[in-house]
């Protein structure tokens, strides 16, 4: 989701980073951004800042922030919806683990860009 309109992107979830891309021609995918999930959150309930979002678009909605961006994502069930957050916050878990075991000072100093209420 974009601020002034709602977009169509593709999440790519790996085991250290998540991707966001749109699709571009000759089906292949344009990056936009690359998150590393060690410096990344996820928020199942985005009520307060939802916007805009009518009942059914917030049941299926979750948060994602990170040191860069923070945004909410609508995905098409809310049985996709929980798969999502189950997936991210294992492997979040684990980069976080991997850096403090890296780096415990960086590990405790993860800040998150402010996530947007989206323009109509």
């Amino acid at each position: 989701m974009s601020r002034r309109k709602r977009s169509d992107y593709v999440l790519h979830l790996f085991n250290d980073v998540l991707l966001y891309s749109s699709e571009g021609a000759n089906s292949k995918f344009l990056l936009h951004q690359v998150f590393e999930l060690a410096s990344c959150a996820v928020s199942a309930d985005v009520s307060s800042l939802a916007g805009k979002l009518n009942p059914k678009e917030l049941r299926r909605a979750f948060g994602i922030s990170a040191a860069s961006k923070s945004f909410i994502v609508i995905v098409d069930s809310e049985e996709e919806k929980q798969l999502w957050i189950k997936d991210l916050t294992l492997h979040i878990g684990k980069e976080r683990d991997a850096l403090a075991r890296r780096d415990p000072e960086g590990a405790s100093a993860i800040s998150f860009a402010a996530a947007f209420v989206p323009d109509d």
